[in-house]
């Protein structure tokens, strides 16, 4: 009978030995799985704004061609600024810090640039397009920014050239329904 409780006793420390053990790995392993998943996302976000740089070089040069190009963002969300002439991406609360914080790098072969900033021990990543030398950017004909915030839908970025406008090529950029 003594023995029964013995067995029960030694079951339940290597039971708790092995929670124990469990417990002690994932609190070293799940950080870096967050940052891999991180960099994952700010990667394919990348993709994500070359492809729309991408299409908007095959509309530039030739006025009235219109492409539509279908995004998702799961993640973040995204500034089409057309005052300042730029796109930008902000993905919050990063665990992977893409550059040195504070620090604006460009990415080579792209107009992309990329800024992590640190506030308050939370980690964002800026991605930005800026078309500010080279044309004039608007959200829907007109001269505002359009915030598109994540999504599990895609959406449909229609982008059109509307020709010379004041001397300045005009890249229009808008929503479809």
């Amino acid at each position: 009978m003594n023995k029964k409780g013995q067995v029960w006793i030694e079951t339940v420390i290597y039971l708790l030995i092995g929670l124990g053990v469990i417990g002690v790995l994932l609190a070293f392993i799940k950080p870096q799985i967050d940052r891999s998943i991180d960099k994952s996302y700010i990667e394919k976000s990348i993709d994500s704004l070359n492809k729309i740089d991408s299409t908007i070089n095959e509309v530039y040069y030739v006025v009235g061609n219109s492409r539509s190009l279908l995004l998702n963002l799961k993640r973040g969300e995204i500034l089409l600024n057309s005052s300042g002439d730029y796109i930008r991406m902000i993905i919050l609360d990063s665990k992977y810090e893409y550059s040195e914080i504070g620090k604006e790098i460009s990415i080579s072969g792209t107009r992309l640039s990329v800024l992590t900033t640190e506030e308050n021990g939370r980690k964002d990543v800026v991605l930005k397009l800026d078309y500010s030398r080279i044309m004039n950017q608007t959200y829907d004909g007109m001269e505002e920014s359009k915030y598109i915030q994540a999504s599990e839908i895609p959406f449909n970025l229609i982008i059109k050239n509307n020709g010379v406008i004041g001397g300045i090529t005009n890249v229009d950029l808008r929503m479809s329904d």
